[in-house]
């Protein structure tokens, strides 16, 4: 084992559970899609990569752009 991985499990060991979790989670986000698909989480729940890819998360007559005109005001004096 090298110095860096003792170092990191050295730090992993002082964390809580909602932390390691928290970590877990960023490391998969930032993991290749070959090595983070199909993996399981501490839980033991079973997802893979782009699962949800396709549902509709809005109804159908929902217009996302609406209210981009009172977004871009909220936001015209931040540049």
């Amino acid at each position: 084992m090298s110095a860096l991985q003792k170092q990191a499990i050295g730090l992993l060991s002082e964390l809580s559970d909602d932390e390691l979790e928290f970590i877990i989670q960023m490391i998969t986000k930032f993991m290749s899609p070959a090595a983070a698909a199909d993996k399981e989480t501490a839980e033991g729940h079973k997802y893979k990569l782009g699962m949800f890819q396709g549902l509709e998360w809005c109804s159908p007559d929902f217009d996302l752009d609406e209210d981009n005109g009172e977004i871009a005001k909220l936001f015209e004096g931040i540049a």
